[in-house]
């Protein structure tokens, strides 16, 4: 892996966790205090929910910004946004099986999973904006004058 990609890849993963941590402290702000709600009760959804599918998503950024290394950033960018959706909408799926599958109560973890995969690919999309478009963005490349 070359260090350009793993530092975008560094990057772009560590603002979406940022993304995801203040996210999830707004989503639990009407249940319990604020303090509560950043630093307890909002991680420890994420915990129960996103932790593997961040992982799995962290991996897939990295591999896509390699093998599309040499390409602009509008291509990098909806490579890594389609990952992104994709690991989404698999998230909220699972979730959603496994949750239909116990029955009960359990149907409830549905609008918790389908809320956290949400606001999972919102902040992986802001975060893939800005470091593909903002933070990385690559030199023009001059084009030599025909005399």
């Amino acid at each position: 892996m070359t260090g350009r990609a793993l530092r975008e890849t560094l990057v772009a993963v560590g603002l979406a966790v940022v993304l995801l941590f203040l996210g999830a402290g707004v989503l639990s702000l009407g249940s319990v205090p604020a303090q509560d709600a950043f630093l307890r009760q909002g991680p420890a959804g994420l915990a129960a929910i996103l932790a593997v599918p961040v992982v799995l998503w962290a991996l897939l950024v990295a591999a896509a910004t390699v093998l599309v290394r040499r390409r602009g950033p509008v291509v990098k960018l909806t490579v890594n946004a389609l990952l992104s959706v994709v690991v989404a909408a698999f998230t909220a799926a699972f979730w959603t099986a496994l949750a239909l599958a116990q029955g009960g109560f359990a149907t409830l973890l549905i609008g918790v999973a389908v809320s956290h995969s949400l606001l999972f690919a919102i902040a992986a999309l802001m975060s893939l904006a800005v470091t593909h478009l903002l933070v990385f963005r690559s030199a023009p490349t001059l084009s030599p004058r025909v005399a």
